[in-house]
């Protein structure tokens, strides 16, 4: 095998060393060969003397990223080495050309002997190699067995990067050297109380057979960004997993160790991925995993992790009646993520699902909304996301969908929501208005409906409520604003008279007083009102002669809805309160007299206001002429 200048030259400066120590039979150095394709193990014995002073044997052997990786116990690579046994220049050269050909090692093959380490040698070996730094004093020979044991606990990359020896050198090395094990004891090693709780785990480990510290390193270290610096956090969060540490515990370690994303991916996915797919390191629920992806904050993969998917099929599970929105911290989602979780959840979920994870965090929400508006028809989702976020959601919808949303509202008498609406919009409260005359129903509906905007229109004022964009054109749109508002607002004015007229005759109100009584008693007095108010002649008439008769029957009830009556009593003439009927008379005959009444109009008034017929006539008659004081006077004198 061929190596080049560079490999050459870093071997070389390795393996020339001399021997200070009479005990030292040999030396090892294990260090990764300069282009990335072979590492080299190393033993080095003393040379012969026929050779020159201080000459040294040196076997290398390299080993390829494969024979790296498939080699589990790399203390069976002692067994391979060989030291040469020449005596001469002749058989020196015979002697090296045996050591070109490639070597075979069963898989079978062990260490020749097993030495037994103590747990504090082996932690401060640990120690010096991926924590202090230094140089640690061994136990002579035995030190090459504990370097290539650390080594075989480590995983492919790990191994091949790794660099370590068992002499040290008084000048400075060309290459880093991870780990110093060496005869001459030292002062600077590290002492039993200054190594890491977590490198006991290794350290037991180092000689185990079965390990599943290793098998957990192997797995898990090769998709480490960094090599050594991923091993503390690794065998930490094997160790909390081994004694069965709280499911937090465990990731809190892993996201403060990898707090990116694509960082330790293949565990994160083994610990927090679906429990249908992923066991092997934990019994735990589907539920605590996802609670545990958004307690790992933005460490945590949402798409790698399949999180929008399993929500939805959480969320459609009944295991246990849980209510899975209530048991994730969803206030902990990582906002970078937020929109690839929305996608999923507003995308493919129900609209109940779609409101509950929408109910769960305001952030979460008010991007669900705006992936599904008709979420707003829900009044639940005004009370836990910003308004103003919600109103930019209302505003994209086509009017079809706004009405579906106002007419829901109204029907869950949701006035918050609808005051918040109206006051952005001063246009929404027709439409508001529209929507529900719209709605299927009896009167009863109606009036619960008509209630709802009624506290509206209370909250922001009547004053700030825009003309409509058209006229109300039905009998159920007439008796919405008849029941929507104070008469006082005047809404009502916004409806022709003869609409108000239509409603009457039509026959679509109730026709006693019980508790919906207070409907008529309005409608009568509004139809007035806005009669009298017209410039038609013909128009007044009609107002009268449709509502006298009830009018003059209800107003001696003193069950006559009062807010109907403030209203009419203001454009009455003026009389005793006690009688509202006389003012109505009164009213009544000064029409009769500005608009000059047929026979036929006059009669049915007077029927109708039974048993005051006299009054009325009285009332219309023509007052007697006055008589000058000459004719007053000529009268006295013939007498």
């Amino acid at each position: 095998m061929k190596l080049d200048a560079a490999a050459t030259r870093l071997l070389r400066s390795a393996t020339d060393m001399s021997f200070t120590s009479a005990k030292a039979e040999h030396y090892f150095t294990s260090l990764p060969v300069p282009g990335g394709e072979f590492h080299a193990f190393a033993r080095t014995w003393r040379g012969p003397d026929w050779l020159r002073a201080g000459a040294v044997w040196s076997h290398v052997l390299l080993l390829d990223a494969t024979a790296l990786r498939d080699i589990d116990d790399l203390t069976s690579l002692q067994s391979l080495f060989r030291m040469p046994t020449s005596n001469s220049a002749a058989e020196l050269e015979k002697d090296i050309k045996g050591y070109e050909a490639s070597l075979v090692l069963s898989t079978s093959t062990k260490a020749s002997h097993r030495l037994d380490f103590s747990d504090s040698m082996g932690s401060r070996a640990l120690a010096t190699a991926y924590s202090t730094g230094t140089t640690l004093s061994g136990d002579g020979n035995s030190n090459e067995e504990l370097i290539l044991a650390i080594q075989s606990q480590q995983w492919p990359a790990l191994r091949n990067s790794f660099a370590a020896r068992t002499r040290s050198r008084t000048s400075d090395s060309p290459w880093h050297i991870d780990l110093e094990i060496v005869e001459r004891f030292n002062d600077d090693r590290p002492s039993d109380d200054s190594i890491p709780p977590w490198l006991q785990p290794l350290a037991t480990d180092l000689f185990a057979k079965g390990s599943s510290l290793k098998d957990f390193l192997w797995k898990y270290g090769e998709t480490a960004d960094s090599t050594i610096a991923a091993l503390p956090a690794l065998t930490e969060v094997h160790s909390l997993l081994t004694n069965g540490a709280a499911p937090e515990t465990v990731v809190s370690r892993l996201a403060s160790a990898f707090p990116l994303r694509g960082q330790m991916s293949s565990l994160k996915r083994d610990l927090l991925g679906p429990v249908s797919e992923h066991v092997a390191l934990w019994r735990v629920s589907e539920v605590q995993r996802l609670w545990l992806v958004f307690f790992a904050g933005e460490a945590a993969d949402y798409r790698d992790l399949e999180v929008g998917a399993r929500l939805l099929r959480a969320a459609a599970s009944s295991e246990g009646g849980l209510n899975w929105t209530e048991a994730l911290p969803f206030e902990r989602i990582d906002g970078k993520q937020l929109q690839s979780l929305v996608s999923d959840i507003a995308d493919h979920s129900t609209l109940s699902n779609a409101l509950n994870f929408a109910l769960a965090d305001p952030d979460l929400g008010s991007l669900i909304v705006a992936r599904r508006p008709e979420i707003l028809a829900d009044p639940r989702i005004w009370s836990e996301v910003d308004s103003e976020l919600l109103l930019r959601s209302y505003d994209s919808v086509e009017e079809v969908a706004r009405s579906e949303i106002l007419e829901s509202l109204v029907d869950h008498r949701a006035v918050e929501p609808l005051t918040v609406i109206c006051e952005r919009d001063r246009s929404a409260w027709w439409a508001l208005l529209y929507s529900a005359a719209a709605a299927e129903g009896g009167l009863h509906a109606t009036i619960e409906r008509a209630s709802t905007l009624r506290e509206v229109v209370r909250r922001f004022g009547a004053a700030a409520i825009d003309p409509p964009s058209r006229i109300p054109n039905s009998n159920h749109e007439a008796l919405m604003i008849l029941l929507s508002a104070d008469l006082s607002a005047g809404l009502w004015r916004r409806c022709p008279p003869d609409r108000w007229l239509r409603l009457l005759r039509d026959n679509d109100l109730p026709r006693s007083a019980p508790a919906e009584g207070f409907v008529l008693d309005r409608a009568n007095v509004v139809a007035l009102l806005a009669s009298t108010a017209s410039a038609s002649a013909r128009m007044r008439t009609q107002g009268w002669t449709t509502t006298f008769e009830y009018l003059h029957s209800r107003l001696a009830d003193p069950q006559f809805d009062g807010e109907a009556w403030a209203a009419l009593a203001n454009a009455l003439p003026q009389g005793p309160e006690w009688d509202r009927c006389l003012r109505l008379r009164r009213g009544v005959v000064a029409e009769m007299k500005r608009s000059q009444w047929s026979a036929s109009d006059i009669g049915r008034v007077r029927t109708a206001s039974r048993p005051h017929e006299r009054e009325i006539d009285l009332a219309l008659q023509p007052p007697a002429p006055r008589k000058g004081i000459l004719q007053s006077l000529w009268e006295q004198l013939t007498k």
